[in-house]
């Protein structure tokens, strides 16, 4: 028996030793309690707390907590794009961001909505999406007050107030306050009229344009008594008998 615990206390040393040697779950957090194999691993960890950022950038000042975060981050400086997609060759700086990209061509979407079902790519947009439910507007604008489900929003808002148009068209030099208004005046340059009436088949450069037009097919619904006349101008004319009672 006691040759058994002799034998026990040495493995037992043994494995102790070799525990302070790789340093294997010997080094802990003050501030949170996480265990770390390493000394360095903890200093890095720490800084999570401290704040600290040793590594920053030559270019723009930008400051990170690891060399690594750095170095990914300086590939926007220098265009570095290691990761490529096989399906179409779209190349990415982070690998990621191909994962994510991925999703376009394998159509997987992870994420669930719990309270409609609809499936996204992306976390960012099911969290965005499930503000629609809550009806959540974290992002509140400075200088009126309104608020905003998307921090996109807020921003093409605030050019409500500045008078910033930072998006232009290259054809004309007319600006605009948002990406989609560019690409929807674009169309005027291009010729492209993407709305085509099944009736007709006539063509429109705006969906709105179409909208109008299929109503020379269907007429002009009264929203009140539900009577359809050919031309706005009769819809109109109703419209206005029934308000002063004719």
């Amino acid at each position: 028996i006691d040759s058994s615990i002799t034998a026990l206390s040495f493995c037992l040393l043994f494995i102790q030793k070799q525990k302070k040697k790789s340093g294997c779950g010997v080094h802990q957090c003050q501030d949170c309690n996480k265990t770390f194999k390493s000394k360095h691993n903890l200093k890095l960890h720490q800084r999570i707390h401290t704040g600290e950022r040793p590594h920053s950038c030559d270019e723009c000042g930008a400051a990170f907590n690891t060399l690594i975060t750095l170095q990914v981050h300086q590939r926007i400086h220098t265009g570095e794009k290691p990761y490529n997609c096989e399906e179409c060759g779209a190349v990415f700086a982070l690998s990621d961001t191909l994962k994510k990209h991925l999703r376009v061509h394998t159509g997987e979407k992870p994420y669930v909505c719990d309270e409609c079902g609809k499936r996204f790519t992306e976390s960012g947009s099911l969290r965005g999406h499930q503000r629609l439910h809550t009806g959540e507007k974290p992002y509140s604008c400075d200088l009126c007050d309104k608020t905003f489900a998307y921090l996109g929003a807020l921003k093409t808002h605030r050019r409500s107030h500045t008078g910033e148009k930072p998006y232009w068209c290259d054809k004309c030099n007319k600006t605009f306050t948002q990406r989609s208004s560019l690409n929807l005046h674009r169309r005027v340059h291009t010729g492209e009229r993407p709305f085509w009436c099944e009736t007709c088949g006539e063509t429109f450069v705006w969906q709105n344009s179409l909208k109008e037009h299929q109503l020379s097919h269907t007429g002009y619904p009264c929203s009140r008594c539900g009577d359809v006349f050919p031309d706005r101008s009769l819809l109109y004319n109703h419209n206005l008998g029934e308000k002063v009672g004719v």
